[in-house]
């Protein structure tokens, strides 16, 4: 009997002293006990990113076959990688499969596999001769039952939790016919009058005479009580639960027990048509999405948004556009109402081609939930998303980016001594932190005359890193977190990141960015389209050549360089000025 030893976590890889990321790792293991490890790099480089495209195309197809309030309610039907497990999990059976028909395999046994994961590979496999085992099937009954029983109790938690949460709490009175709603999220530190997606765009509204009144219409994160207390002094801000019902909960509990029930009892209860093979991974899945309590709080943003359109209804209506579940909701919320707003989605950030739930396959766009218009930052967002996101024509506005402010490109830093200080800007996850630190301890090893400090994203800290890395990290770098950015880039002379929207602001500095390669399927790079003054590194050697190259680079290029880079950067995001302004008014002149 062979197995396929199944390695998915960084905690499962620790040895000793070292740690080896076998996330992408499978191990091969036959009857007389000897290891044979199988690299899956090479295959992931070879065929990552069709499979990246062929789970776009199935969740399209899915999508076109079920598209509905309570199908969308599903955060895992957005194809976002990165908020749902459902695409890793697709990704990582067509990697077994694919390993599978390399080798001379009779039984198969993939430890670490899920349930649902391993009855869509006997589904795909089914021509084989192959038998399956494991404890993944042998004892699936009882992990269904486990998993089943444990979605329906969180989601009762979950529901208990958001009626305490917001019991008592009365949506402020406001005038009906507001100028301007903006839908925001309220998950980390508030500011009076700077808003963490929209900036001061109300405010610089108002001062140009564009709109005369408005409000924000808030996503309150736990914990509820205290970020509820945080906004009940300043009128502007409503909470979009405040506004629901005992008969609302009722209504949402009483559809999500219903979906926990067909996903838990009833295999087949969607239309999957030809990937009616991934079957019992959605089922498994959708009911991932019911344990978090993602698809509870979706039909109830639904029920709010309903209530808040028709005792408000505002003549424009803004949201973050990343065409995310929950804005699928908004979106049918305001459709179902009487009165009809102007509604438009605010692409606030930077686009990397990671971000598939913003591309459509062709076709898609006619049965998903739109707003009237999509205001981009820049103009080469815009261009990215008309080019490869098969959206409906003339749906873009080119509009500006309202966190950044522009600032005078800096000189290039002279330290003497031919030191090199980077700034290492991290963004998405605890894989990224761990393996862009790990890459830097060896490029340090190579470059001793480098300084490194470390801009880690306020949700993943460098204690996560594991004990010994911490330590090395506490030793040999500066921490950045909680620092200001511009701070940052006065301290360095070069940018690296993975993802992170640093790059471009860098650029926008008139600086160098490196980025760097993690063994990413699709790249996470938010530098689009190209530009001077950015390079890709894909191990430590590559990084050391290329630090070497910007600080040997001579002056007379370096200011040729930097000039094209902030030119490029300001066309990503593009600075705010009166023109661009009006375009948030919802006036439909304004394209």
């Amino acid at each position: 009997m062979k197995k396929i030893v199944f390695v998915k976590s960084l905690a499962e890889s620790h040895v000793g002293e070292k740690y080896i990321d076998l996330s992408s790792d499978f191990i091969s293991e036959n009857s007389d006990n000897d290891r044979e490890s199988v690299d899956l790099s090479t295959l992931y480089s070879q065929f990552g990113k069709k499979w990246v495209e062929d789970f776009s195309e199935l969740l399209s197809k899915l999508n076109q076959n079920n598209a509905s309030l309570l199908w969308w309610a599903y955060t895992s039907t957005a194809k976002n990688l990165l908020s749902s497990p459902l695409g890793e999990r697709y990704i990582q059976i067509q990697a077994i499969c694919e390993l599978i028909t390399r080798k001379d395999i009779d039984t198969l046994n993939v430890i670490g596999a899920t349930t649902g994961q391993m009855e869509s590979i006997i589904s795909n496999l089914s021509d084989s001769n192959i038998k399956f085992g494991g404890n993944a099937l042998k004892f699936r009954l009882l992990k269904k039952i486990a998993a089943n029983s444990t979605a329906l109790i969180r989601q009762a938690i979950h529901c208990g939790r958001l009626f305490f949460g917001f019991f008592g709490c009365k949506a402020p009175i406001f005038d009906k016919h507001i100028d301007l709603c903006l839908f925001t999220y309220l998950d980390g530190g508030f500011h009076k009058k700077f808003d963490n997606y929209f900036g001061e765009l109300p405010q610089l509204l108002q001062e140009n005479n564009y709109i005369s009144s408005f409000l924000y219409l808030a996503y309150v994160y736990t914990p509820y009580r205290q970020r509820i207390k945080n906004i009940r002094s300043p009128s502007a801000y409503v909470a979009l639960f405040s506004l629901l019902s005992l008969s609302d909960y009722y209504w949402a509990f009483s559809k999500t027990f219903l979906n926990w029930w067909k996903n838990a009892f009833q295999e087949c209860s969607y239309k999957f048509g030809s990937t009616k093979k991934y079957s019992s991974l959605f089922n498994e899945i959708f009911l991932h999405d019911i344990a978090v309590g993602s698809y509870l709080h979706n039909l109830l943003i639904y029920k709010s948004i309903c209530k808040f359109i028709k005792v408000c209804e505002p003549k424009t209506f803004i949201y973050p556009y990343e065409n995310k579940s929950l804005e699928k909701m908004i979106l049918i919320g305001i459709n179902d109402a009487e009165y009809k707003p102007v509604v438009m989605g605010f692409q606030h950030s930077s686009i990397t081609p990671r971000h598939i739930t913003l591309l459509f396959r062709p076709e898609e766009a006619t049965y998903t939930p739109l707003p009237d218009k999509i205001i981009t930052v820049g103009k080469i967002t815009r261009e990215y998303l008309e080019q490869f996101g098969n959206y409906p024509p003339e749906i873009f506005i080119t509009g500006c980016a309202l966190r950044q402010k522009r600032v005078a490109p800096m000189t290039r830093p002279n330290y003497g001594d031919n030191k090199i200080r980077v700034l290492l800007a991290l963004s998405s996850s605890e894989q990224e932190l761990l393996k862009s630190v790990m890459l830097f301890q060896k490029v340090m090893r190579l470059m001793p005359e480098l300084e490194l400090g470390i801009r880690c994203h306020i949700n993943f800290p460098l204690t996560l890193l594991p004990k010994d890395i911490a330590v090395w990290a506490k030793e040999n770098t500066l921490d950045f977190s909680g620092t200001k950015l511009n701070d940052n880039l006065s301290w360095s002379n070069v940018t690296a990141y993975v993802s992170s929207t640093v790059a471009i602001e860098t650029l926008m500095q008139g600086k160098p960015v490196v980025n760097i390669s993690i063994g990413d399927m699709v790249s996470s790079d938010p530098v689009i389209g190209g530009t001077s003054f950015h390079w890709h590194a894909g191990d430590e050697i590559e990084m050391v050549e290329t630090l070497s190259l910007i600080n040997n680079i001579s002056d007379a290029d370096y200011g040729q360089y930097s000039s094209s880079a902030v030119s490029y950067a300001e066309d990503y995001l593009r600075p705010i000025n009166n023109v661009c302004l009006e375009k948030y008014t919802g006036d439909s002149k304004n394209t």
